[in-house]
């Protein structure tokens, strides 16, 4: 992501964004599937974070063509991603699976399933904060990667799931 804006002929010389961001998502950051999230947020100037450092994996902010299709494979085949969520190795890494944002009334076609928890949500997304230790320490590329790694499963499902439809990101 852009980090930099043109501050030639501005009196203001703070960056456009402090955070780096780095997304990867099979077929480009235009396409929608379960992707890749690392952030890296700076203190501001009073020395708070205006946001966490963390890492991220799944769909977040999917177009409503993709959701529909997630919640029906969800529907369908839902054991397979609360698998992928439910596990020993997600816990011990600290991700969290949740979403912000849910539906407040289930359609029809989706009621009556063991997954609706699931099927409401708005985002999928695995996500981890990262302190200020683990974010400056030597070994936060590996543990970025091992991140990577344990959200796979997740991703696998809605990379399955999307990979045929050839929606196109919001962003």
């Amino acid at each position: 992501y852009r980090i930099y804006r043109d501050v030639r002929f501005s009196k203001d010389k703070s960056p456009y964004k402090t955070p780096v961001g780095l997304y990867l998502v099979p077929g480009g950051k235009k396409c929608v599937g379960g992707g890749y999230y690392f952030h890296l947020q700076p203190k501001n100037e009073d020395g708070e974070y205006s946001a966490n450092s963390m890492i991220d994996v799944g769909v977040h902010c999917p177009p409503s063509a993709a959701a529909k299709v997630i919640r029906q494979a969800i529907f369908d085949e839902g054991q397979e991603l609360r698998d992928a969520v439910d596990n020993d190795e997600v816990r011990r890494y600290g991700y969290v699976f949740w979403s912000e944002e849910k539906l407040k009334v289930l359609p029809k076609q989706w009621r009556d399933s063991p997954f609706d928890d699931l099927i409401r949500m708005k985002d999928w997304d695995l996500f981890r904060d990262l302190s200020e230790e683990e974010a400056l320490a030597p070994n936060l590329v590996e543990r970025v990667v091992e991140g990577f790694r344990i959200g796979k499963p997740v991703n696998d499902f809605f990379n399955r799931v999307l990979d045929d439809t050839k929606i196109k990101s919001i962003f």
